[in-house]
């Protein structure tokens, strides 16, 4: 059995595929199977992964496009390492990132998930660094970078914990409130992961219904913690802490409100009447502007209170 069950879901990435696959038979760390799961691509990725001659590759082909949550899931149930690696197949990894996500996990059984830190090529150059033991109460969208995160693969199917087709383009974010039950995140004070940026790229062609599906799983958490439904203006407040909300950011409030709206079938009247008080009620803005992401107790106890 290998150490480490590489999963790497491609469609259509024929250009970056071989720097992505070149990037893991690389790895200073060997001791992998690397499954190329092919998701229907009408491109000539499948001439790339063919032209590999590696016994640690995999190659599962999929009948017909499943997507990225299911194609993920189907990769979760076909591993057979004891940890899972995630891997895009425009990316590339560094040499040593395997190497130092297995001696992490291997030295702490608290840690299920570690990660690094994550920079953006092609048309950026931002650097996204995760945050250690951020789950206290609730995650954050960017508590820790899921591309290239390193999982114990016994506690996703003893848990029964898979990616979640109800959250589309933010199943990461979901994946991690479902994990944070069951032990603690890491994440490794390196950049060890590169991520492309260009037009196809998820965060940039759905950023909407990405934002929404994060914004659904903010709204079932605090209601977890509330231990009760949330009243209409609550979830407002909630929705605009997740977009760390200021006076002059309610373009993206009303993006949530309307998400809210279809789908949590809220009163259409009192929606626009929380969109007048919103912009008015300097009380509300107040609490707005102090909440931070890693500093929600205020909140929890203005909640408690009405």
């Amino acid at each position: 059995m290998p150490k480490i069950s590489v999963l790497m879901p491609v469609y259509n990435c024929e250009n970056y595929l071989k720097e992505a696959v070149d990037s893991i038979l690389n790895q200073t760390f060997t001791d992998f199977e690397l499954l190329l799961i092919n998701d229907g691509s009408t491109d000539k990725s499948e001439d790339v992964i063919l032209s590999y001659d590696d016994s640690r590759i995999r190659y599962i082909k999929n009948e017909k496009n499943l997507g990225l949550i299911k194609t993920l899931n189907k990769g979760i149930k076909l591993a057979n390492g004891e940890y899972i690696a995630r891997m895009d197949g425009d990316d590339i990894s560094e040499a040593k990132r395997f190497a130092k996500q297995v001696e992490i996990l291997d030295n702490y059984q608290n840690i299920i998930a570690v990660s690094t830190h994550l920079k953006e090529f092609g048309a950026s150059d931002v650097v996204f660094k995760g945050v250690n033991n951020p789950l206290s109460f609730i995650v954050s969208s960017t508590m820790i970078c899921h591309a290239p995160v390193m999982l114990r693969s016994q506690v996703l199917l003893d848990n029964n914990v898979f990616y979640n087709i109800d959250y589309p383009h933010a199943e990461d974010y979901k994946l991690w409130n479902d994990l944070k039950h069951f032990g603690e995140f890491y994440v490794i004070d390196e950049v060890l992961y590169y991520y492309r940026i260009h037009s196809e790229s998820v965060s940039r062609k759905h950023s909407d219904i990405q934002q929404a599906s994060r914004a659904k799983v903010n709204l079932e958490e605090y209601q977890k913690l509330v231990k009760r439904d949330l009243k209409y203006y609550e979830i407002a407040i909630l929705s605009e802490q997740y977009y760390k909300a200021s006076v002059n950011q309610m373009g993206e409030f009303v993006k949530t409100i309307k998400f809210f709206d279809s789908k949590l079938s809220l009163d259409k009247t009192i929606v626009r009447h929380l969109r007048a008080q919103m912009k008015t009620k300097k009380d509300i803005l107040t609490l707005l502007k102090s909440i931070r992401s890693w500093n929600i107790l205020p909140l929890i106890k203005f909640l408690l209170k009405t």
